[in-house]
């Protein structure tokens, strides 16, 4: 009887609040689709040449391991037709790269300093996500005005370089650095990071993301907190306390016991950031590793959660904190396809390859007049850099078991390990300088991995048919620090080098 009294009444109601929840969001969407997403990318990139001297040294081990070459040495990428929607993209195949920024934001220290940089690289054919790390002390040519004009920096200072550039005569600036307004700014300034960045990498940035410390905090924890597998425990005494040492210059101990650990935004963060412990996990390419953890960690979390209804809270979480070039209708569609079953497939299929620029034989460090770090050929040359990335690309599925080998010699040919090593190397293996020890009769490949490795003990069984494979506990590898993997090269050696093909 109420309801037919006052039907009209709550019908009414019930829309007046369906239009409140309606325009809430619209608002909302509307606000965070104004200040964070839709950035302008201009992209100018050239697919760089292949180093003809590099090329002709593969190619001479490969002869002079297999009498004449059987393959061609890595060769970049060959670059597709773009389309314009991310969803699309991935659908038809193409690589996908996305340029992350991390910075403090207004109200810290060095506010916007990019002291972190990961480029992140998605090929849907081999279902791969390549991350690199960039050193944040690497010294690079930032060419910010017309014809080339720029300055010799640490790359962490260039988005500053604009964004703290109030007063800079923009007549000087190449226009595609330019701005009208404080977003204009930061989306210049991202510009200049990322067209820098594709340079020296060789490799095409299609998107960026830009992310303060208060929005990496706020999303990790609008998810519930993130689970992260702490490889090693370790103990940082010098961790600052706060962000902004204006307001509290002291510093705190944070700690970390290792196994999987549920860490809110805070406790994220201090994860990430830290690289004063001692140890294995001191120094940037240890926070490094670390951060390319917490990304992954993030998207497993948010591949178990309908992105579709959290959308409120990350909006909430993000907005104010983040900018992009990715447009809304881009992230909507993105979130819309990980729903599908196609999309959910390949997202739970796709594995994580973190590649640690430093310790790489590509990079190193120098002192004066002010320690940075620059490429092993010298300043300003990245050819072997170039390369490098293009292996970890050829080789992804490779390179994603993160797994290192060492060849030994244990045969009578004089000088094999070494050129296997680099023959190996160049072939997508995490290799270890070569080593010797007593002559055996037969080769031997021994895996400590527990059999995790099975990619690179498939490849190497295609180099070697036949040969023994021996799976043994860590706790038996022949000296501390030793790989994941040794291959032993016997006195049978010769007729297993010279009765089969290489395989790619």
């Amino acid at each position: 009887m109420f309801f037919k009294r006052n039907w009209k009444w709550l019908v009414g109601g019930v829309a007046l609040i369906a239009v409140v929840i309606i325009g809430f969001l619209i608002l909302k969407v509307s606000n965070f689709v104004g200040d964070s997403t839709g950035a302008v990318r201009t992209n100018m990139f050239e697919t760089p040449a292949v180093n003809a001297v590099a090329t002709s040294t593969a190619l001479a081990i490969e002869a002079e391991l297999f009498g004449r070459p059987k393959s061609s040495p890595v060769a970049p990428t060959p670059q597709l037709p773009i389309s314009n929607k991310v969803v699309d993209r991935i659908k038809n195949g193409e690589r996908i790269t996305v340029l992350m920024l991390g910075y403090g934001g207004t109200g810290h220290e060095g506010a916007f300093l990019t002291d972190t940089l990961l480029l992140s690289s998605y090929d849907p054919q081999t279902k791969t996500v390549t991350q690199f790390n960039i050193p944040r002390d690497l010294y690079v040519f930032a060419a910010y005005g017309p014809k080339g004009v720029g300055y010799w920096t640490k790359i962490n200072a260039i988005f500053a370089y604009l964004m703290e550039g109030a007063s800079l005569n923009q007549e000087k600036l190449d226009p595609r650095y330019q701005w009208k307004d404080d977003k204009g700014k930061q989306d210049a300034a991202a510009n200049l990071v990322a067209d820098t960045v594709q340079k020296f990498m060789g490799v095409r940035v299609d998107y960026w993301v830009a992310m303060n410390f208060d929005g990496f905090r706020k999303l990790v924890d609008s998810m519930g907190g993130i689970d992260i597998n702490v490889e090693r425990a370790f103990v940082d005494n010098e961790y600052p306390r706060n962000d902004n040492d204006q307001i509290d210059a002291g510093i705190m101990t944070v700690k970390f016991e290792a196994g999987l650990q549920h860490m809110d935004g805070e406790r994220a963060i201090q994860f990430a950031r830290s690289r004063k412990s001692k140890g294995l996990e001191e120094g940037d390419p240890a926070r490094s590793r670390r951060q390319m953890k917490v990304i992954a960690a993030i998207k497993e979390k948010a591949l178990k959660q309908n992105l579709a209804f959290d959308l409120l809270k990350y909006l909430d979480a993000l907005q104010g904190n983040i900018r992009t070039t990715l447009s809304f209708d881009e992230l909507r569609g993105l979130a819309s396809y990980v729903t599908t079953t196609e999309g959910k497939g390949l997202a739970d299929s796709s594995k994580f390859d973190s590649e640690i620029m430093t310790g790489n034989n590509v990079l190193q460090a120098i002192e004066q007049p002010e320690y940075r770090i620059i490429p092993q050929e010298g300043q300003g040359k990245y050819t072997e850099l170039q390369q490098w990335v293009q292996t970890a690309f050829t080789y992804a599925e490779l390179r994603r078991e993160q797994v290192f080998i060492q060849v030994v010699n244990v045969s009578e040919v004089t000088g094999i390990a070494a050129k296997w090593s680099d023959y190996l190397l160049t072939h997508g293996f995490r290799v270890i300088e070569a080593g010797n020890d007593t002559t055996e009769d037969k080769s031997v490949l021994r895996d400590y991995t527990n059999n995790t490795a099975i990619g690179n003990i498939k490849q190497i069984q295609k180099y070697f048919p036949g040969i023994k494979v021996v799976s043994q506990t860590a706790d038996k590898k022949p000296y501390e620090g030793a790989p994941d993997l040794m291959l032993y090269l016997g006195k049978d050696y010769k007729a297993i080098s010279t009765s089969q093909s290489v395989g790619g």
